[in-house]
């Protein structure tokens, strides 16, 4: 897990595994939401992204409840849709990825 800061202030927090021990999956990621829309996330992924392709990665794929907000964040970070998971017939994750 990484802590997410601005400044000396805790903001947010970030936990990843590599799914199959090769394909880094970013599994949680939150910003208060006071501190969204200032840069704070997407400084937090880009710099995720720059550890994974340090670790000789080339890909990574992360999800969201399905949540337009959310989903919007993605899609404007580069990251494409690559699937859903469904529970009892509806939609409770959408998956996305990024070649970086």
């Amino acid at each position: 897990m990484r802590v997410v800061m601005d400044a000396d202030d805790q903001v947010g927090f970030l936990a990843f595994t590599a799914l199959w021990g090769k394909l880094p999956f970013l599994e949680l990621f939150e910003i208060l939401a006071e501190k969204r829309g200032c840069g704070i996330g997407e400084a937090a992924v880009r710099a995720w992204e720059e550890e994974m392709r340090g670790r000789g990665f080339d890909l990574v794929i992360t999800s969201t409840k399905a949540n337009a907000d959310a989903q919007h964040f993605w899609r404007k970070m580069g990251y494409v849709d690559c699937g859903v998971l469904t529970v009892r017939n509806k939609a409770a994750e959408v998956l996305f990825q990024r070649v970086i």
